[in-house]
Formats: structure tokens, sequence, C-alpha cells
């Protein structure tokens, strides 16, 4: 994927990259990315512009990132899983107990997504983290947009 995007490895001076993480020495991150506490990225991973990756990702070898997605806090992506443009990974899940008195109350998701091996997800998809436990997204998956 590097060469069909056009990139080099290395951080971009405009990307945000906090010291306790931890990337891969080939890992490219794109301009105005932004790489959380703790986050691990492994060897060979393209991280596109924009992208949001809270504390606690982990990302596998050969990932391709595209621009604008966002991974939020704990989630895990497998090796050489493709993202592409705007999906959202870890989203607070629509989890309601309905009340006595008829409302709903928002149930914690207190969960994470974990994406396993050579997983492809289109453009604008959103997984959902788990109200408890893991949302699991199994090995060879692919979804489209």
């Amino acid at each position: 994927f590097g060469n069909q995007l056009n990139t080099a490895s290395g951080v971009d001076k405009t990307a945000f990259v906090h010291p306790d993480a931890q990337l891969a020495s080939d890992v490219s991150v794109g301009r105005f990315s932004v790489i959380e506490a703790n986050v691990q990225i492994g060897a060979g991973s393209y991280i596109g512009d924009q992208v949001y990756l809270g504390k606690e990702v982990t990302i596998g070898k050969n990932a391709v990132i595209y621009p604008g997605v966002k991974i939020m806090y704990g989630c895990r992506i497998g090796d050489n899983c493709v993202l592409h443009s705007n999906v959202v990974i870890g989203s607070d899940g629509f989890g309601f107990a309905p009340q006595e008195d008829g409302s709903y109350k928002k149930i914690p998701q207190t969960g994470n997504v974990v994406i396993e091996h050579n997983v492809e997800i289109g453009a604008n998809c959103t997984i959902d983290r788990a109200s408890i436990g893991s949302t699991i997204i199994r090995s060879g998956v692919k979804m489209d947009n």
C-alpha cells in the first residue's frame, strides 16, 4: 500500500504523537493526525491525514488507516487491516434502559472493539463499542460502506 498511497515512513510535523505512544520505526503518520497516550502501532502501518487514535489503541503490522478515521480508546486493530476514510471504531453504543416513568436512561458503554487480522472496512462505516466485553470483527471479514 505504501507505493499506492505515495507516502514515506515518518511522522508529519503537524501531527501530534503523545510521548507515551509506541510507533514502529517505519510507520507513516499523516498531517494533523492525533495519537494519544499508550497507543501502539506495528511495523509498516500507514496512518493517514486527520486520523484520531484514542488512548490505549493498538494497531498491528501493515495496517492502512485512511484519512479521517477515528479509533476510540482501548480498541484493537489487527495485522493487514484496511480502514477506509471516515470509519469510526469504538463509538458509544446505542444502549438505553427503559425507566418506570417511560423515559430511557443511557447504559454506559464500557467495552471496546477488537478487529482481528486481514479485515477491510469500507468508508464511513461505524462499529460501536460493546456495553461490556468486546464487539469483535473476526479475521478476514470484508465490510462495504
